[in-house]
């Protein structure tokens, strides 16, 4: 098997340890890539649904240019011709009238003239949908014919061709997850509904599997309609269809049908421990589902319908906090960067756990907002019930908490009363508590709240307990938790044989569990707990720096925002804020001024309010390299410098010599004092140390193909390991024929009025990596493979006066090039005086004061821009 996937990050390319293919790209998913793998590897088949999105539009390209044909490469499973008539919006609208299916008035446009005169025939308010498109991008509501010229031109600006729609906003938004094989058997997996009703992307709403308020006559039509849909379309393997039905009659439409695995597709393989993507590649082979082993029976076929006796929830996760401007409104353009799953007995169980999972700081279904946020003074909560948003899940439950009707309710949101008195139930329940205390609680009471999805904490605050104490109080009450899998195999409800819990390699949120488990009596194995948390709290980290001599910026803890000033005044600006125990640089901040330090200050203590924040002087121009290693009591066995690529192209030999000094001491000291065991990564100067895996322990371990995972894992549980064949910083493994760079995603044409500003905390929402001969080659494929295009016109720049001297030989290496360049006023001066032609342009806030400038959304809308350098 070959194959191409430049995430760097996923299992599937791993070449050491569990290896998956015989052969790994890491290459960008391009029709030009593919096509030189081709060549090279003469496949058999090409397998397309599996690599979502992105390979299907690829795919299709390749099937269009003859390269399929031109190579006899086969496609297995779903034919090209299935998935274009899926993709493009007028030949899935043509396939589905063939058999007389139902879907919304529509038409498919290829101008804005024509969406205009498609929405004048059909009515406003109509829905614009992309062609090939991942996660409804270029998609959205418009109810005038000014909010369709703007998406649509946005559209347009990324696809050829968008579909206008009726809108069915407010109707259910209902999924069928459908297995077809090439002898036309016919299955369907699991069918979901999403609670948020149309109008909101599938991705960004909450949705329960199997659906909840279908009639049993709802239930067999949409069924039908589906196993009709898939067999007429040709789907062999796994498909997603999408249906809106009416919420008070039997009336429905078809919105989509993705024919490939999916966000879905994942969800209903857990939910139902089906393993859609297994039995995918399995048809896609030729085998029919009566001859595939059903894997959680080990007796049937996977010709089976699986029933659940269960629910299962599915809550998107949100991080729009870290994306300066944009609004936490939501629509049918994905804006979530990932999602959790919970299984109860009930929906409100599986709902307050699938709550928990979002985010450490939510109890369950609570009016609060995450991170102890308070609403805004000026709340309009009708319209935040009645306007989708990130946090509209708390506007429900503060709506039902000040007696508004869950019949109310749903007329403002479209979300079933069904869901919507489940969720009073909750509320209620919480209100029942709080008349108990500890020694006046039922045992029924107590045993229906654990039921309905209540946490021992949760239950604790009703009491003004502790959770130790409530834990206590419910075994005395012999209400003892009943663990099951999907599986159907009982679990045992205590681990009496545990030997022990690895918490390094799930990132910051089980770093942060480090400390209540040690108290807890769980036995934690690597790092100790306690050295976890002299890294962790930024206060003590940095005091034990100091201890050890090993160079740092002047810091300080405060608690104040006197104490903040006083520090800030006597280092000079800018500082930089941090707090401690926080993923991707949350809450952290360089600050320029007295009011960014009282603005930055309080988000920084909201986010640690147990550990006090650090402030220090923030280094101006200093360049980060990272430094990845695996400690065995206190001892580097294994380390490896990580730069931006590897080997480090960005340091000179002089550089890196006082470096390797530098790290030799600090890794020593360090060492001594914090006796990791397992996997951590420090940065020098210091700016910290992570005692667990990081996004760049893949990065490493792929590019010197050594699996750290396992030596770091082996440290843990107490095995040997071959030290001589690690690297070390005496002895590392440098690459000498090629070069790797690791380039991050991110998702701005979603964040609408987001600033792409990059910032201490985190904006990248994925990364990949490519590797190159040199440095060069290997930076140019990272970058595609990001979906970056590469210029072919004009290029805008605006470059303040400090970046100038340095940016002037670039500026005339892409004038050489022969690209056409165009500059604000300042910089088109500049530019023009130094010999490098720039037509001068004027920002929007600038266009009716000097008519002789061109605007630059002018040229941006008419393509003459397509890079900007700012």
């Amino acid at each position: 098997t070959v194959l191409m996937n430049p995430n760097i990050a996923s299992v599937q390319t791993n070449e050491v340890g569990l290896k998956q293919a015989d052969v790994v790209y890491f290459l960008p998913i391009t029709p030009q890539f593919v096509t030189e793998v081709i060549k090279a590897e003469r496949p058999d088949g090409l397998i397309l649904g599996m690599g979502g999105q992105t390979a299907l539009n690829c795919g299709v390209e390749l099937f269009r240019r003859g390269v399929l044909k031109e190579y006899g490469v086969k496609v297995l499973g779903t034919s090209v011709e299935s998935i274009m008539a899926t993709e493009d919006r007028q030949l899935f609208s043509d396939k589905l009238n063939e058999i007389n299916e139902k879907i919304a008035p529509s038409f498919a446009v290829e101008t804005i003239e024509d969406a205009l005169k498609a929405a004048d025939t059909i009515g406003y308010p109509v829905m614009i949908r992309s062609a090939y498109a991942l996660g409804g991008l270029g998609s959205g509501l418009c109810p005038t014919r000014e909010t369709l010229m703007d998406l649509s031109t946005k559209a347009f600006a990324m696809t050829n061709q968008i579909l206008v729609e009726k809108s069915v906003t407010g109707w259910k938004e209902i999924e069928y997850e459908v297995v077809r094989d090439a002898d036309d058997n016919c299955v369907t997996v699991c069918n979901m509904e999403n609670v948020d009703a149309m109008g909101v992307h599938t991705g960004d709403s909450v949705v329960v599997a199997p659906a909840q308020t279908l009639s049993n006559a709802e239930f067999q039509m949409l069924r039908r309609s589906s196993i009709n849909v898939v067999r007429h379309l040709g789907i062999v393997g796994e498909c997603n269809i999408q249906f809106a039905l009416h919420p008070t009659s039997m009336e429905y439409c078809i919105i989509e049908v993705n024919a490939r695995l999916s966000r879905s597709s994942a969800l209903a393989s857990k939910a139902t421990g089906y393993p859609l993507a297994f039995i995918a590649a399995k048809i896609a082979l030729g085998i029919p589902l009566p001859e595939i082993k059903n894997v959680v029976s080990g007796k049937t076929s996977a010709c089976f319908e699986p029933s659940l006796d269960y629910m299962v929830t599915k809550i998107p996760r949100w991080d729009l906090d870290r994306f300066h401007g944009t609004s936490s409104r939501i629509g049918s353009s994905m804006k979530s960067v990932g999602e959790v799953m919970a299984i109860g007995r009930t929906f409100e169980e599986s709902f307050q756990k699938a709550l928990r999972m979002c985010h450490p700081s939510i109890d369950g279904f609570t009016p609060r907002l995450p991170m102890n946020k308070e609403w805004p003074s000026n709340l309009d909560l009708r319209r935040e019930l009645a306007d989708p948003s990130s946090t509209r899940i708390y506007a429900i439950a503060k709506a039902l908490e000040d007696n508004m009707s869950p019949d109310e309710v749903e007329k403002l949101t479209y979300i079933d009363k069904w869901f919507l008195y489940k969720m009073r139930d909750i509320l209620n329940m919480e209100k029942t508590l709080k008349e108990f205390n500890s020694e006046s609680i039922t045992e029924e009471t107590l045993k229906k709240a654990k039921e309905i999805g209540f946490s021992d904490k949760q239950i604790s605050k009703c009491f003004g307990l502790t959770e130790a104490q409530t834990r206590e109080l419910r075994l005395k009450k012999n209400i003892h938790p009943w663990v099951k899998q999907v599986k159907e195999f009982p679990f045992f409800p205590r681990m009496s044989a545990c030997g022990g819990c690895i918490i390094s390699v799930g990132g910051q949120i089980p770093n942060n569990l480090a400390v209540p488990l040690y108290k807890n009596g769980v036995k934690i194995m690597g790092t100790s707990p306690l050295q976890i948390d002299r890294a962790e709290d930024r206060s003590i980290f940095s005091a034990v720096l100091d201890e050890l001599k090993v160079a740092q910026a002047p810091w300080k803890a405060v608690n104040t925002l006197n104490e903040a000033l006083e520090f800030a005044k006597s280092v000079g600006y800018p500082c930089l804020l941090r707090p401690s125990y926080v993923l991707s640089g949350s809450a952290m901040n360089v600050v320029f001024s007295e009011d960014e330090m009282k603005k930055f200050l309080e988000e920084a203590t909201r986010v640690s309010q147990e550990h006090p924040v650090v402030l220090t002087k923030f280094i101006e121009g200093a360049r980060e390299v990272e430094m990845d290693a695996v400690g065995k009591d206190g001892r580097v066995s294994a380390l490896c410098p990580l730069p931006l690529s590897l080997p480090s192209h960005q340091l000179f030999f002089f550089s890196l010599a006082i470096l390797k000094h530098s790290q030799n001491k600090s890794w020593s000291l360090v060492n001594n004092s914090w006796k990791p065991s397992g996997r951590d990564n420090i940065n020098i100067v210091v700016i910290e140390c992570n005692l667990r895996a990081s996004r760049s322990f893949p990065f490493v371990s792929k590019t010197l193909g050594v699996d750290f995972i396992d030596v770091a894992t082996k440290v843990m549980i107490g095995e040997n390991i071959e030290e001589k064949s690690l690297p070390t910083l005496e002895h590392p493994i440098i690459p000498a024929d090629y070069v790797a760079i690791k380039a991050p995603m991110f998702s701005w044409p979603r964040l609408r009025d987001a600033d792409p500003i990059l910032r201490c905390e985190m904006a990248s929402t994925g990364e990949v990596a490519c590797f190159g001969e040199g440095i060069h080659t290997a930076f140019l494929k990272a970058m595609l493979s990001t979906g970056f295009k590469i210029p072919q016109k004009g290029i805008l720049i605006g470059i303040q006066q400090s970046f100038r001297p340095k940016f002037l030989g670039v500026a005339e290496q892409l004038h050489d090039e022969g690209f056409k360049l165009f500059a604000t006023e300042a910089t088109s001066d500049w530019l023009n005086a130094n010999n490098v032609p720039a037509t001068p342009v004027a920002w929007p806030s600038q266009e009716g004061q000097n008519p002789s400038l061109s605007s630059i959304r002018k040229l941006i809308k008419d393509g003459s821009i397509d890079l900007v350098i700012n």
